[in-house]
C-alpha cells in the first residue's frame, strides 16, 4: 500500500510538472541576476558575464546585475567552469533547473567557450520589451567539430567599411562572430616600411594602433589573434630583411597576444615572387623572434599561385610545390610551423592533404566575400550583378556556403575566411555554424540569425528573405521574378 502511494504522489508530481512544462514553454527570467563561479582570476569569464548583461540590455532595456553570489531565490544565470575533463575542448553545456530559482547553468571546458554558451542563449531565447524568456529546451551539451573557425578582418583601405571603424565598433563585430562560435580573428599586418602604412582620410588611427587594439579586444574574449603578413619585397634583399625582422620584433613585443603569423604564398603576385627555398628559411628566423614574445605562436604558410608564378617567371629548377614539401619533410619545423593554408590559387587540397604530415594542419582559406574574380562563384551570377555590384557588393549566399563549406571540411581542421567587409556578414554566420557542427540545419541558422540581429518574432521571415536574396542571384535577372518580390518582402519585415 506504502508502495501504490508512492508511486501515486510522484505520478502526480510528474503530472504537474510535465503540465506546467506544456502550459509554461518558457521561463521569465526578466528579473535574472548573474553569477561567475569563480576564484577571480578567470577574466574572460567576467567578460562574458559583462557581454551578457549588455547583450540583453541592447534588446530589452532590462539591467541584469552582476553578483558576488548567487541568491536562494529570484532566477539567475551561473556561469563557471565545468569539472576539467567533463567536456570536449571549447565545449559548453546549458541546463535549466525550472523549480531552483529557476536557475540556468552555462558550464564551459574553458573560459572562451563561456562566449559559445551566453551566445546559445541569446540565439535561443525569446525577447521584447522588459521582458527575456527562455525556452525549456534550452539544454545543450555540445563541442565544435573543427578547431579552428576564423575570420580576417583586415582593418586596411582595401576593406569594405573595416578601416572606417573604431575600437568600439571593432568590439562588437569581434563579439558577435565570438557568440555564434568564432573561435580566431585575423588582421591585415602591414611591415613599417610598405606604402600601406600611409593612412587614409576615413581612417580614425594608424594600422599599428588597430593591429594592438584588435590584439587587446581578442585577449579580452579569450580569442585566438592572427596576423596575414606577406612582406612585399624580394628575400634575397638582405638590409630589407633585416628591416622587417626589426619591424617585426617591435610589433610582436607591443602586442599583448600574437597566436599566428601567415604568410600567404603567391596571394596578391608580389608574395609569390619569393620561392620556396627563400621564403621558409625567412620565416624560420622570423619564428625565432615572434616565439621570443609568444611562446605558443605558430607560423602558417600557403601554396597559393605557386604553379602560375613558376609558369610566369620561367622557373624550370623543380616544382616550388615539391620544393615546399620536401623542405617540410627534411626540416621538421613542426616546433614553429602550424601548417598550411588553403586559398585561392592553392593546388588541391585532398592531393596537399595526403603529402602534408599528419602531425601539421590544414585550413581552408577561402573566399567568402567577393561576387565576381571570386574563389568561388556563383555558378549562375548574370553579368549584370557583376557589374551593377562590383567586387564587393552584398552578397547572402547560404546554400553556396553549406556546399563549399562542408565539400572541403574533410580535408582541414577548420577554416579563416577572407573577408573584404560587412557585406558577406550571413556568409560569416553560415560558415562559424557550420564549423562547429556541418550538420546543423541551414534555416535554422538563419533563424538564429534573425532571432539574434532583428527580433525573436521575425526570425523565421528573415531566414527565408535571406534565402529569397540568394535565389535573386539565380539566372538572368530580367526574367528572375522573385527579385522584386523579396524586395517587398524586405520592406515589409
Amino acid at each position: 500500500m506504502k508502495s501504490s502511494i508512492a508511486l501515486y504522489v510522484i505520478g502526480f508530481i510528474f503530472l504537474i510538472n510535465f503540465n506546467s512544462v506544456i502550459a509554461q514553454p518558457h521561463i521569465d527570467f526578466s528579473k535574472a541576476a548573474i553569477f561567475v563561479d569563480s576564484d577571480g582570476t578567470q577574466p574572460v569569464l567576467e567578460n562574458a558575464a559583462r557581454v551578457l548583461a549588455e547583450e540583453v540590455e541592447k534588446r530589452t532595456g532590462l539591467r541584469w546585475h552582476k553578483v558576488n553570489r548567487a541568491p536562494q531565490t529570484g532566477a539567475v544565470i551561473v556561469i563557471r567552469l565545468a569539472k576539467p575533463g567533463e567536456l570536449e575542448a571549447e565545449g559548453f553545456r546549458v541546463t535549466l533547473d525550472i523549480q531552483a530559482g529557476p536557475r540556468l547553468l552555462i558550464e564551459s571546458a574553458d573560459p572562451r567557450a563561456s562566449l559559445y554558451g551566453v551566445g546559445h542563449l541569446l540565439r535561443k531565447s525569446d525577447w521584447n520589451e522588459n521582458r527575456f524568456d527562455v525556452p525549456v529546451t534550452i539544454k545543450i551539451e555540445t563541442a565544435p567539430r573543427y578547431s579552428h573557425r576564423g575570420f580576417e578582418i583586415g582593418y586596411r583601405s582595401a576593406g569594405n567599411p573595416y578601416i572606417t571603424w573604431n575600437r568600439d565598433q571593432y568590439e562588437q563585430y569581434i563579439r558577435e562572430l565570438a557568440l555564434f562560435g568564432a573561435n580566431i580573428i585575423q588582421n591585415t599586418y602591414h611591415y613599417r616600411y610598405t606604402p600601406d602604412d600611409a593612412q587614409v582620410p576615413v581612417q580614425l588611427m594608424s594600422y599599428h594602433e588597430m593591429n594592438r587594439n584588435i590584439s587587446e579586444i581578442c585577449e579580452q574574449y579569450g580569442l585566438e589573434f592572427w596576423m596575414w603578413s606577406p612582406p612585399r619585397f624580394s628575400l634575397t634583399d638582405v638590409e630589407m630583411r633585416e628591416v622587417v625582422r626589426r619591424s617585426a620584433e617591435s610589433n610582436y613585443r607591443n602586442l599583448p597576444r600574437v597566436d599566428a603569423v601567415f604568410y600567404p604564398g603567391g596571394d596578391g603576385g608580389t608574395p609569390g615572387k619569393n620561392p620556396p627555398d627563400k621564403a621558409l628559411p625567412f620565416l624560420a628566423d622570423l619564428s625565432i623572434v615572434l616565439q621570443r614574445y609568444h611562446p605558443e605562436a605558430k607560423v602558417w604558410f600557403s601554396l597559393q599561385g605557386f604553379t602560375q608564378l613558376q609558369t610566369l617567371q620561367m622557373v624550370d629548377s623543380g616544382s616550388w610545390i615539391d620544393e615546399t614539401f620536401n623542405w617540410i619533410e627534411s626540416e621538421d619545423p613542426r616546433i614553429w610551423f602550424g601548417g598550411l593554408m588553403h586559398g585561392p590559387g592553392s593546388p588541391d587540397i585532398s592531393e596537399t592533404r595526403r603529402r602534408l604530415p599528419d602531425h601539421y594542419s590544414i585550413l581552408h582559406y577561402p573566399d567568402i566575400t567577393h561576387i565576381v574574380r571570386a574563389q568561388y562563384p556563383h555558378n549562375q551570377l548574370d553579368p549584370l550583378f557583376g557589374i551593377a555590384l562590383t567586387r564587393q557588393g552584398i552578397n547572402p549566399q547560404p546554400r553556396h556556403s553549406q556546399f563549399i563549406h562542408n565539400r572541403f571540411a574533410s580535408f582541414t581542421n577548420g577554416f579563416v575566411a577572407y573577408s573584404d567587409g560587412s557585406h558577406d556578414d550571413v556568409n560569416k554566420i553560415v560558415w562559424t555554424r557550420l564549423g562547429w557542427n556541418p550538420d546543423e540545419k541551414l534555416r535554422e541558422i538563419l533563424m538564429d540569425y534573425g532571432r539574434f540581429f532583428f527580433r525573436p518574432d521575425l526570425s523565421e521571415e528573415v531566414a527565408d528573405a535571406i534565402l529569397a536574396m540568394e535565389q535573386n542571384f539565380d539566372g538572368p535577372a530580367m526574367e528572375n521574378g522573385g527579385i522584386v518580390a523579396t524586395l517587398h518582402e524586405w520592406e515589409r519585415i
